[in-house]
């Protein structure tokens, strides 16, 4: 299904090259000569609407007050600002009040594209936030809180459930990253165990076997063959904490097992296939920033 973006504009030329272009890209669209009309469009419930773009400066209504209208009845729809050089200081105002960008005439076609289908993502983005934010609880289950960035961490909270990759937990110490983990694997409906690991306090010479398992026999004192943690956690939830204090050997057999859902136990010559998201948490500062 093709994205229909609605076009207001008051300038005739400008209104037709800004609806050939879009068209030409495979867009459908809907024009507009002043902010009425195109208030018009959006104010029907049944009227399909992607992408609004606006001028600045219309008659009847401004690009201005349509954004305001926009936001109120199609929050999810991205509006993108047509703007004079003049009016620039107008069309950033109107970024601060909601819309995703604005493009300063003339400009070129590309430029309108890339724009247009960086604004549609963002759309779909937030258009998923929304469902999520409807289809999940009010609040994670252990997790207290009602500002903004609570919300915000909530919303990222119920996606990452949705997900069986391996998500990264950045945080200052005590700021509640074990929660976070154990949150997302609670609505996530996974039927195996939340497998909490504090990497830094396990022995450097035991941390291979811990985690991957060992044979009979695979060394000093493995009498009996023993499963590790990542096998604990099959149909669960692996949580590395403090993943950054693991040794280097260890690493490289961490990763494979990420990306190929599979174990060696240390002695064993065959792999086991584990089906465990794998959280890691990582105390907030210079070198967890940059990974």
């Amino acid at each position: 299904m093709r994205e229909r973006a609605l076009i207001a504009e008051d300038n005739d030329d400008m209104r037709d090259l800004l609806q050939e272009v879009l068209e030409e890209a495979g867009y459908e669209t809907l024009v507009a000569a002043n902010g009425r009309q195109a208030l018009a469009h959006i104010e029907k419930e049944s009227e399909v609407i992607d992408l609004v773009i606006t001028d600045v400066r219309m008659p009847e209504m401004t690009g201005h007050e349509l954004l305001a209208k926009a936001r109120e009845l199609r929050s999810e729809t991205p509006v993108i600002v047509i703007t004079a050089f003049g009016s620039v200081e107008q069309a950033v105002e109107m970024v601060k009040a909601g819309a995703y960008q604005y493009l300063t005439k003339p400009f070129e076609n590309r430029d309108l594209l890339r724009l247009a289908e960086e604004a549609l993502e963002r759309g779909a983005a937030q258009r998923e936030m929304a469902r999520l934010r409807r289809e999940r609880p009010a609040t994670p289950p252990r997790i207290i809180g009602a500002s903004r960035p609570m919300r915000e961490l909530f919303d990222h909270i119920a996606l990452a459930a949705r997900s069986a990759g391996a998500v990264l937990v950045i945080g200052e110490s005590g700021t509640g990253k074990e929660l976070v983990a154990r949150a997302v694997h609670e609505m996530s409906g996974r039927k195996g165990d939340f497998v909490p690991v504090n990497c830094a306090a396990i022995p450097a010479e035991l941390i291979e076997s811990e985690l991957f398992g060992h044979t009979g026999m695979a060394f000093t004192g493995a009498r009996q063959p023993r499963a590790g943690l990542i096998e604990a956690a099959d149909g669960g939830t692996l949580f590395l904490d403090e993943v950054g204090e693991l040794p280097l050997p260890v690493q490289p057999k961490l990763l494979r097992s990420l990306q190929e859902g599979a174990i060696r136990r240390v002695g064993a010559n065959v792999e086991k296939s584990v089906d465990n998201p794998q959280y890691y948490a990582l105390q907030h500062s210079r070198r967890a920033a940059c990974s």
